[in-house]
């Protein structure tokens, strides 16, 4: 009799701990991005940017930072800024004309301010191997305007200001030096949308397109120097990867 009272008992309770665990995953949450199985890291870059502005070959710097998800993909933010020195016309009053009408210019010695920034998506390829290839997207606004060349270059010495959107694909190759640290080349393209058409009177007295398109859409080649968490620890506790590298 105590035997089937305690086979009872056992079973009572074998039962029980059964259903509580049921209950538990039947309330365990879901969601639509389990970060569970989410390797999140951050990184950011500087850069060195060659492109043509203007028919002209142009320098330009930047800087990039992202957050970098299971070491492949990537979201962030860039900003680009032009640091040639791109000449123009000096820019003269409406009714000029050398001969008939003959006027000072209004803004002289004007080079281009060209930068843009904004959105930065972008893939990685194997990242785990020595020398691997990437592709990025940046989707960014910007300001084309002109600066007087005997002044500082500057926002506030800026004028003629023209708003435009920038669509800049590009493929990569990278170097791994450290886990931390790699090295980029990239070739890429800028094309430039949304330019006015605001003119200006030459010298010559024509009226003439202040900015086109075509003078800011460009190839583009890049070199990068990227700092960032790349690749688990080695040994580390959240090390989801084999010693051979990414699964």
């Amino acid at each position: 009799m105590k035997r089937t009272i305690l086979l009872v008992q056992s079973l009572i309770t074998l039962l029980g701990a059964g259903h509580i665990a049921l209950a538990q995953r039947d309330y365990e949450p879901e969601y639509l991005f389990d970060m569970k199985k989410v390797k999140l890291t951050v990184f950011g870059n500087t850069s060195d940017e060659f492109s043509f502005v203007d028919g002209v070959n142009a320098y330009s710097i930047g800087s990039s930072g992202a957050f970098l998800f299971n070491y492949q993909y990537f979201i962030g933010m860039y900003n680009l800024d032009v640091q040639s020195d791109i000449m123009r016309d000096n820019i003269y009053p409406n009714g000029h004309h050398p001969v008939t009408n003959p006027l000072d210019p209004q803004y002289v010695y004007n080079s281009i301010s060209f930068h843009h920034g904004g959105l930065w998506l972008g893939y990685i390829h194997k990242p785990n191997k020595l020398l691997h290839w990437g592709a990025d997207l940046k989707v960014g606004m910007g300001i084309i305007a002109l600066y007087d060349r005997d002044l500082e270059m500057s926002v506030f010495n800026e004028h003629h200001k023209d708003w435009i959107s920038v669509i800049q694909p590009e493929v990569n190759i990278e170097f791994n030096f450290t886990r931390w640290f790699r090295i980029g080349m990239g070739l890429g393209y800028r094309q430039v949308f949304g330019v006015d058409n605001t003119e200006y009177t030459n010298d010559q007295g024509h009226s003439v397109r202040l900015f086109e398109p075509g003078q800011f859409s460009s190839p583009t080649g890049t070199i990068k120097f990227l700092f960032g968490g790349f690749a688990p620890r080695p040994h580390g506790k959240n090390n989801r990867f084999g010693e051979n590298g990414f699964d």
